[in-house]
This record gives C-alpha cells, structure tokens and sequence, in this order.
C-alpha cells in the first residue's frame, strides 16, 4: 500500500508530463491536455502493491500566465462554489476506475491525491464517493464547495454530516498560506515544518512560494520515517 512521501512524489510527477515511472509506480495514462492548460491528472499503478492513483495536478504557473481555468476553479472554491473542473475530475475517477478494475480484476487499492488546486478537487471525489483513501497536500478547504455543489445546502450538509472521513489527510507546510485559508478541512489535518533556508528569513511572496511548492514537501517527506510507512488504507474506487 502507498505511502505519504510516495503520493506526494506522484502529486510532484504530474507538473512533469515526461516523468512516467517511480520505483515501482508507472503512468498508465493521463487525463487532459499536456499543455498543462485545464483540468490534467495522471493514472498511476503499482503491480507489486496492486496500487491505483488517481494523482491530480494543481494550478499551474508556467508559462506566460497562470491557466485561467485553474484561475477559475480556485476562485470558486474560495467563494464556496464547486469548481468548474470538477465534472472533468468525474469523468477522469470514471476512467481510472474502468482500468483499474481490468487489470486488477477488482483487487487493488485506490488513492486519490493532489496538490494545491488538485488536492481540493480530489477532496470533493473522495467525499463525493463516501470517503476514498486521501492524502492531498497544501490543498484549500472545499468543505463549503461540496456543501454547495448540491442543489440544496441543506442536502450537502446532509450528506456531509454522513461521510466517513477518517482516511482523508491534509499534509500542510506550517507557513503555507492556501491550504490555511477557506475554513475547516474534510478529514484530518496534519502540519509539517518545511524549511529550506537554514536559519535566514525570507519574507513576502518569496516565503509564501516556497511554503507552498510540492517539492519542499516531497524533500521534508523524504526524511520523515513516519511518512515513508504504508498507510494500510484499503479500498476500491
């Protein structure tokens, strides 16, 4: 079974389409266009641990200017709405399931993670389907974008309130500013120090990104026994 360092390495791999292959991971396939414009996440398998990710990409910065439909999704889950990419995250949970399923024979277990951005639509997935295995990382609050993506709020309080969140983790960079914004999480939250500056101090947007970036993350995790261990979470998709 995966690890919290193994899917946060799998969240770093999806912001480098070239990358296919970690250890025993491969990319089987991916969702969207790698032009890293939209909505984008890459199915990830393990024979050895018969694993399946479903690793979803965050807002992407590259380029000239930040994708506006990243821009978008991220306004709305600030404003409590559901993201736009959502049914396109729908569509990619249906796939991999459609996979996963064939070449496992309906004997696996299924992760869903992500950072930033990603990590938030993989949320409502995971709570959308009653509480999949989760671990995202710097990703927003979306307790009120799934409250909302119902017709009635009434209705996603409901289901809320019935939702087994005891296998969604939220791993956070103490100083990160997003994932601390929003309000409460679904499921548990877990702070971790990064730090890449020794005993300097940096100050402004500078500290900011640098809490945020999945590959702080994925150097803290690195070193970290308690986040090299399987999870021993177990489910299908």
């Amino acid at each position: 079974m995966a690890s919290v360092f193994e899917l946060a390495k799998l969240s770093e791999m999806t912001y480098d389409s070239t990358k296919v292959v970690y250890r025993d991971w491969y990319k089987k396939l991916h969702y969207g266009p790698l032009s890293g414009l939209g909505f984008y996440a890459e199915y990830y398998f393990n024979h050895k641990k018969r694993d399946v990710v479903l690793a979803i990409r965050g807002t992407d910065l590259g380029g000239e200017e930040a994708d506006r439909s990243d821009i978008l999704s991220d306004v709305q889950i600030m404003l409590g709405h559901s993201p736009s990419q959502l049914e396109s995250a729908k569509q990619a949970y249906a796939e991999i399931k459609r996979l996963a399923n064939r070449e496992f024979f309906g004997k696996y277990n299924f992760y869903l993670t992500g950072h930033s951005l990603g990590g938030g639509l993989a949320t409502i997935l995971s709570a959308r389907h009653g509480g999949k295995p989760t671990v995202t990382f710097n990703a927003p609050s979306v307790m009120r974008s799934f409250i909302g993506g119902y017709l009635f709020n009434n209705i996603g309080s409901y289901h809320l309130a019935r939702l087994n969140a005891e296998n969604i983790l939220h791993i956070r960079a103490s100083g990160d500013m997003v994932s601390w914004l929003n309000g409460r999480h679904i499921g548990k939250v877990e702070d971790i120090y990064v730090n890449h500056w020794g005993d300097s101090k940096m100050l402004g947007a500078s500290r900011h990104l640098a809490q945020h970036s999945i590959k702080n993350i994925v150097d803290t995790l690195s070193s970290s026994y308690v986040h090299l261990k399987e999870l021993g979470w177990k489910s299908l998709a």
